[in-house]
């Protein structure tokens, strides 16, 4: 898978991959945000939902969501820096 990853992730810029990383997290945290609270249950959700993914069929979705679990604390940050 890392070698697959990284003929994938070679295809965008830093920023796009980075942009691509977060775009996961950016639509839970609109979703889940929208009554103004983001509670325990829902992250949960999301993150069983997240780490499931790592067996989905296509390389460029693995990939992405690989990189969303990597530094995911960090990637959160992020999103909500930039809300």
């Amino acid at each position: 898978m890392a070698q697959n990853s990284d003929k994938i992730q070679e295809k965008f810029t830093s920023d796009e991959w980075n942009v691509l990383c977060c775009s996961p997290i950016s639509i839970f945290c609109l979703i889940a945000g929208s009554d103004g609270n983001i509670d325990k249950k829902e992250f949960l959700a999301f993150a069983k939902m997240i780490l499931g993914l790592k067996h989905y069929d296509h390389e460029l979705i693995k990939s992405v969501y690989a990189g969303t679990v990597d530094n995911i604390e960090e990637k959160f940050n992020i999103v909500i820096k930039n809300f």
